[in-house]
């Protein structure tokens, strides 16, 4: 089973769940390190309990978004495969059995949601 994330430029990052905890940052004390300025040194961090998935915020600056909604920093929240789950503003954290986003699809929300030009 692995963990991808996706960056805007359709980049993936890929990490094989090995352990229960999985921490997410740019430092090299992180299970899974994303060497980017947009992450925290320890950014946020998955759990894997039973073959259910759980994320926590660590207290990040760029926070992480579950379907839509900001987490509160340091609190343990339940996710599922079609969850989707944005850390650091634009990267998309996959998990396993779950689907990227299309950049197209997320163009045309986007484009819906705004009002007609006049």
């Amino acid at each position: 089973m692995k963990l991808i994330i996706r960056d805007r430029d359709n980049r993936c990052y890929t990490h094989e769940i090995v352990t229960e905890v999985i921490t997410i940052g740019r430092s090299s004390s992180n299970n899974f390190v994303i060497p980017v300025d947009d992450f925290s040194r320890q950014h946020c961090q998955v759990t894997v309990k039973n073959d259910f998935f759980f994320i926590q915020d660590l207290g990040s600056k760029n926070g992480v978004k579950v379907d839509s909604r900001a987490l509160t920093p340091h609190v343990q929240y339940s996710i599922y495969s079609e969850s989707m789950i944005i850390i650091a503003n634009f990267f998309q954290l996959i998990l396993p059995g779950g689907k990227m986003l299309k950049n197209e699809l997320a163009t045309e929300e986007i484009r819906l949601l705004k009002p007609p030009v006049k």
